[in-house]
């Protein structure tokens, strides 16, 4: 399940408005990580060096978001005592993965079952969201002064989501598939055809994704500042710079077309000259952003 898994993590960090990188250990040894502010971890194994350039990139303000079995075995498969000290936490035993897991999202992900819920605590209240093929039994580990605070529970009690400071940045382990929880409301139950029409399955575009699994994945998130702020939060931005000027992609994945779409910038240096979309609709042009119509996709183009 872990590469479904990674993809529907995929989009519901770009849901978060987050401009997303893929990064890989060459990168962070490399000394990359220094122009990054979030890393969400997926992969199991890290080495040993790579994952101390992941603690001090956390040291220095970093913040880290691993999902389940994340980082805790290094290259050689044994357990990697760099990122669970990170993390705060300790793997006791193998994570718990179904025999028939979810490696298609539409096709697997409506008839799999949750094996667990999560109850995670936000700033206004607790949210439950489902448990979808695997998850991880940790405990948290002593780590000094600056433990790990559990911040999300399974069912029967034991720690889900927990949060630990370390020096000025943060370590968050979630002990599931975050991903496939934030998509598993939003796909029906419907048979996976892949017929060329528009209400076929295969051109099914969903929208009705699990809150509790969104505020979740934006934990690390919630203070840093984005470039493009849509309205539609469902409308995907990629800021695209050249000597020539910027563009600005968008996608909308709500489903329907947007009316009097807003565009919030938080980008320096935006070319003054007046605005045009590649579709030729129309723009208006504000202190600080754009609105105009969106349908299923657009680029705006400021020179």
């Amino acid at each position: 399940p872990f590469d479904a898994a990674k993809r529907t993590l995929y989009l519901a960090v770009r849901h978060q408005q987050v401009p997303l990188d893929v990064v890989v250990e060459a990168d962070a040894l490399a000394g990359d990580l220094k122009t990054y502010r979030l890393l969400y971890l997926t992969d199991q194994n890290v080495s040993r060096a790579c994952s101390k350039a992941i603690a001090d990139w956390v040291e220095a303000g970093g913040r880290l978001f691993a999902t389940s079995g994340a980082g805790m075995f290094d290259e050689f498969n044994r357990p990697n005592d760099i990122m669970r000290r990170l993390l705060g936490v300790e793997q006791r035993r193998s994570l718990d993965v179904p025999t028939e897991p979810v490696r298609l999202e539409k096709q697997d992900l409506p008839f799999a079952q949750a094996i667990d819920q999560v109850t995670f605590e936000t700033a206004i209240g607790n949210v439950q969201m489902p448990v979808i093929n695997v998850r991880s039994r940790f405990e948290l580990a002593a780590v000094g002064d600056a433990g790990p605070v559990v911040q999300g529970r399974f069912r029967d009690g034991a720690p889900a989501v927990s949060v630990r400071t370390v020096g000025k940045g943060q370590a968050i382990y979630c002990g599931f598939l975050p991903g496939l929880s934030y998509f598993k409301p939003a796909i029906p139950l419907r048979p996976i055809d892949r017929g060329t029409t528009d209400d076929s399955m295969a051109h099914f575009i969903p929208t009705e994704f699990d809150r509790g699994a969104s505020a979740l994945i934006g934990l690390p998130a919630a203070s840093v500042e984005r470039p493009v702020v849509c309205s539609e939060p469902l409308v995907e931005t990629t800021v695209i710079r050249a000597k020539q000027g910027m563009v600005i992609s968008l996608v909308n994945w709500s489903g329907r077309p947007v009316k009097a779409l807003s565009l919030k910038l938080s980008i320096p240096s935006v070319p003054a000259t007046k605005p045009r979309l590649a579709s030729g609709g129309t723009v208006i042009r504000a202190d600080d952003g754009f609105t105009f119509d969106l349908d299923v996709a657009d680029a705006l183009i400021l020179q």
